[in-house]
């Protein structure tokens, strides 16, 4: 160290600002580590848009990767102090003494008491040869993937949420379309029975007609078990507790704008948050090659320090500076090898970032594909629904009056047909909104 007159005014400006920096950083506020999820109400019906953020103020991957990006950022703040000035405070006590042999014994030897020794100092790295440039451009890079993971987590939760939902909506529908067969059972054994009555229908008639009515009552026991689990699992991929289950809302029947299949690959490749973290990854191992490459030549590290110990009279303040040039001249290949690494981390980012692409790729041409053939069948079931109601109806009117070539077994087929149809367009209606939900999830869309 080089002493010359002292700055002391630097110095004790150093030491206040730092004493203040210590009192706002006390008086702050602490943040929860965990999100406190917002009071709601849960008793009018629940919008599939409603569901979604409870979802995400609930879920725990939601609360995760929250963290995960405040975790990011605050290492990008700790990448920044390596050419940042740090003040540091300090107060030392120290005592020392001695003894030897004398005439035979032992004498106490002189002793002495620092005292107490506050100092202060400062320190800065003006340069450092790029290293804490390339650190900082690495964790923004992590900042960056960290954000798209979040998203990540919220686009497949909302996917996630907008399944289960539809899988409750398509239980309750299918319940409602049991109870409306067992009625329609009912009425068709009563009318057999009549007719029974009447001396117009064989006795055997009634034995098909009550198994085709017992059939429907177990398929309606099975449909009410469906929506609780339906109802139950959409309340777990919310963060809810187990409960009753909730009252929904069905979505308005909005139909999609159509687009193109490759206009819809090139949205979802530029905001889809799995591409978006693959490219933070290779901004990311960039970075790493960066520093590695410093290390592995000539470096040129600026410092300048001071410091101000008021209570030592021998030396109170000091001052110093230094410029040193330094590289690896043997370390046997260690530094080299670093590079190796690095740059073959960042080979496999690129890489990643191909194969993501690709997938993304697939996964909207497999969405469209699916949005495409949903839209064709629910127009196709309805149309098949309708004609078996006709059907239905017919055959039962030609039974009830006897007409030629008509019996039971021809009223039972068009109760079957007619049940299959109405099964197959409620599964059609949410087998399209699913596939909606698929390809907003693919596209990287979330509300």
């Amino acid at each position: 160290m080089i002493n010359r007159r002292p700055f002391p005014a630097i110095v004790a400006a150093c030491f206040v600002a730092a004493a203040c920096q210590s009192a706002r950083s006390e008086d702050a506020p602490a943040q929860p580590l965990i999100s406190t999820a917002s009071a709601i109400s849960l008793e009018s019906p629940l919008t599939l848009e409603k569901a979604q953020e409870v979802a995400w103020d609930n879920h725990g991957s939601i609360l995760t990767a929250r963290e995960g990006v405040t975790a990011a950022g605050e290492r990008v703040r700790q990448a920044r102090t390596g050419t940042l000035p740090s003040v540091n405070a300090e107060v030392s006590y120290g005592v020392s003494g001695s003894g030897g042999r004398s005439g035979g014994g032992f004498s106490g030897g002189a002793q002495s008491d620092t005292g107490i020794q506050p100092r202060v100092s400062l320190d800065y790295t003006i340069y450092d040869g790029g290293l804490t440039r390339a650190a900082v451009r690495q964790a923004r890079a992590n900042v960056t993937g960290s954000e798209a993971s979040l998203q990540s987590a919220r686009n497949n939760l909302a996917f996630s949420v907008s399944r289960s939902f539809f899988d409750q909506l398509r239980a309750e529908r299918l319940l409602s379309l049991r109870e409306e067969q067992e009625k329609l059972a009912e009425e068709q054994l009563k009318s057999v029975d009549a007719m029974i009555d009447a001396g117009s229908a064989a006795k055997a008639d009634r034995a098909l007609q009550e198994s085709e009515l017992r059939r429907v009552q177990v398929d309606r026991i099975q449909a009410e078990n469906d929506i609780a689990i339906a109802a139950n699992a959409l309340r777990n991929v919310m963060g809810l507790p187990a409960g009753e289950p909730m009252q929904l809302k069905e979505p308005a029947d909005t139909a999609q704008k159509d687009t193109k299949l490759e206009e819809l690959i090139q949205t979802a490749l530029g905001q889809r948050p799995e591409v978006v973290q693959a490219r933070a990854r290779v901004t990311s191992a960039e970075a790493s090659v960066d520093v590695a490459r410093i290390s592995r030549r000539p470096r040129v590290d600026t410092t300048l320090g001071a410091s101000y110990t008021p209570e030592n009279d021998s030396e109170r303040t000091g001052w110093d500076a230094g410029a040193s040039v330094s590289m690896p001249v043997f370390d046997f290949g260690l530094s080299r090898s670093r590079q190796k690494e690095a740059e073959a981390d960042a080979r496999s980012a690129v890489e990643d970032l191909r194969q993501a692409e690709k997938d993304v790729t697939a996964d909207v041409t497999e969405a469209y594909n699916n949005l495409l053939s949903a839209r064709a069948r629910v127009s196709a079931s309805r149309l098949a629904r309708d004609a078996a109601k006709v059907n239905l109806d017919q055959e039962t009117e030609r039974y009830r009056l006897g007409a030629t070539g008509s019996s039971v077994l021809s009223v039972f087929t068009a109760q079957v047909q007619y049940a299959a149809a109405g099964n197959s367009l409620i599964d059609a209606e949410y087998d399209r909104m699913t596939a909606g939900a698929q390809l907003e999830r693919a596209l990287g869309v979330t509300k």
